[in-house]
This record gives C-alpha cells, sequence and structure tokens, in this order.
C-alpha cells in the first residue's frame, strides 16, 4: 500500500469517526466553555449587585445619620425589591421601620418588620425584627398580635444574650394581659441569665418586683 493510499485511508476513518462522535464532542466543550464562562459571568454580576447594593446602603446611612431618611424611602424600598437576599435590604427595611417609628406611621413601620421576618436573611435580623414589632403591638396594646410576633423567633436557636431579650418581652406580653405569675416567671429568667445586661436586669427587677406587691 503506498503512504498516498495509507493516509487515504487513515483520512477516511478521520470523517467516519467524526461524523460518529463530532458533534458530541462539540457539544461537550461547548458546556464546558459555556459552563467556566458562566461561572465567571455569575462572580461578576453577584459581584457588581453586592457593590451596588452595598452603595445604596451607604447612602441610606449617611442619610440617617444626617436626618435626611425621608428622602431617601424610596431608594430604601428599591433595595428591598430589587436585592430581597441581601443583608443589606435587611437592614434597609429595619431603617425604614425605625423612620416610620419616628414619624408616627406605625402600619408602616409594621410592613417593613414583617418584611424583615419573612425575608429570613438571617437571623439576627429576623430576631431585631420580631421583637420591636412585639413592642410595637404592645405599645398598641394588641397582646395577641404581641405574642404571634414573638412566636416567630426559634427560641431553640437564640444565644444567651436574646435569650434574655425574649423572656423579657415574654414577661412584658404576660404582664399586660394579667398574668402575674408567668411574667414574674419570664423575668426571674431574664435575672437568672447571665448574659443579660446590667440594665435589662434592672428593668426585669423592678418589674418583677412590682408584680409581687
Amino acid at each position: 500500500m503506498s503512504r498516498h493510499d495509507s493516509e487515504q485511508e487513515q483520512l477516511a476513518q478521520l470523517k467516519a469517526w467524526w461524523d460518529k462522535w463530532g458533534t458530541w464532542l462539540l457539544s461537550a466543550v461547548l458546556i464546558v466553555v459555556l459552563s467556566f464562562s458562566g461561572w465567571r459571568y455569575w462572580q461578576a454580576s453577584q459581584l457588581s449587585k453586592a457593590t451596588t447594593a452595598s452603595m445604596t446602603f451607604d447612602m441610606l446611612e449617611v442619610s440617617q445619620q444626617t436626618g435626611q431618611f425621608g428622602e431617601v424611602t424610596r431608594e430604601a424600598r428599591r433595595l428591598m425589591q430589587d436585592f430581597p437576599r441581601s443583608p443589606y435590604a435587611a437592614a434597609a427595611a429595619m431603617m425604614l421601620a425605625s423612620y416610620y417609628i419616628e414619624q408616627g406611621e406605625f402600619d408602616e413601620a409594621q410592613d417593613a418588620l414583617e418584611w424583615v421576618i419573612a425575608a429570613r436573611v438571617d437571623n439576627a435580623f429576623m430576631e431585631a425584627a420580631a421583637l420591636r414589632l412585639v413592642r410595637l403591638h404592645i405599645n398598641a396594646q394588641r397582646y395577641e398580635l404581641a405574642q404571634q410576633a414573638l412566636e416567630q423567633i426559634a427560641t431553640a436557636l437564640l444565644p444567651a444574650p436574646s435569650r434574655a431579650q425574649y423572656d423579657y418581652h415574654q414577661g412584658l406580653i404576660n404582664m399586660h394581659q394579667g398574668d402575674a405569675e408567668q411574667a414574674k416567671a419570664a423575668f426571674e429568667r431574664v435575672l437568672a441569665n447571665p448574659s443579660a445586661t446590667a440594665d435589662l436586669r434592672n428593668i426585669a427587677r423592678l418589674y418583677k418586683d412590682d408584680l409581687a406587691l
């Protein structure tokens, strides 16, 4: 067999192999390339989103510190809408709630706090929002709603300082509902918690002593 014939035979075999496997091979290579490119795009996209959310939150924070938060509430809501799984959005919602409480717009504040709880971005944000919502309901004498808000906190996972806050608010609800024994028990748990702050202990002790009269 001549060299030319040998090369022709090899070429024919290669063409036959390509006809059978070439499309699959191209698809496999394309998948790998797309996966890599997609991952790089995702990383860049996530970085871009995080940067945008961070810059917006910085602006909100400055506005709050300078007493101009009322002018940027729309930006806070946009942050919540565009980046609902971001901690920046949860923090913006907490700032929004604080602003509305200061303005006496308690329904708006309640909506912002409930958004934080529903978003479930982070347990710390959920706990803070739930406790603030409890106080909002207590001040409005909506004690059943206050209890419902408190029960949204997963007590089994609470660190000791948060548990002290939880027990204190439980005591407040029980006290306002006229359940003195349960209120005293809750305040006693605060006093027995070594992680409770001195101020919280003092307030819990005052309430407990008043209930004993």
